[in-house]
Formats: structure tokens, sequence, C-alpha cells
């Protein structure tokens, strides 16, 4: 089985507790590429338990979807209110997605 790579729009609930805790139990499976959340605590807390690059941690999902295609998918864990727009960037961008509703 391919290993999926994804990024994380949104480090709440959903994004880090659910979808990251997941990559983290399951390595094998999937790897976090970049993440994004406008709380620095967040960002850092992503960096240190998923190992991810300083360059790769955005404060904003539209700032993470401007850059070139980083992942096979996009997680968009964001606010619901945000999704759509959310979405959009990242198909627009060249992701499959997957978003986190509950």
């Amino acid at each position: 089985m391919k290993r999926i790579t994804m990024v994380i729009a949104g480090l709440g609930g959903r994004g880090h507790d659910i979808y990251g805790n997941y990559a983290m139990e399951h390595p094998d499976e999937v790897e976090i590429a970049a993440v994004a959340d406008p709380r620095p605590e967040r960002l850092e807390l992503a960096q240190r338990e998923w190992n991810i690059p300083a360059e790769r941690c955005f404060a904003t999902a539209e700032e993470l979807f401007a850059q070139p295609q980083l992942a096979d998918a996009a997680v968009i864990a964001t606010q619901d209110r945000q999704h759509v727009a959310h979405a959009e960037a990242a198909l627009k961008a060249g992701y499959h997605l997957l978003l986190g509703n509950l």
C-alpha cells in the first residue's frame, strides 16, 4: 500500500486530534507534509509532534494553498463556515480532499 502524504488546514479537535493522531499511529499509511493554523502554539506543537519543518507551517489555509502542491491530499479541518473557500483553494492547487466535518 502506498503511503499517502497530506496537509492539514486547522489544528483543532478534528485536524490535530483526529487526523493528526491517526497519522502518528499509522506512519506506514500517512505522512503529514505541512500544516496551517492561526495559533502559533498549535503550529509549534505540530512541528514537534510530526517533525514538520518551520517553512511548511502556515498561519492561514490561504497561505498553505497558495504554495505549490505539497502532498497528495488536504484535510480541511478549519471552521465549518470556511470549508467551501478552503476546499476550492485546495482543489485548485491539485489536492484530493478530506473535509473534517462531524
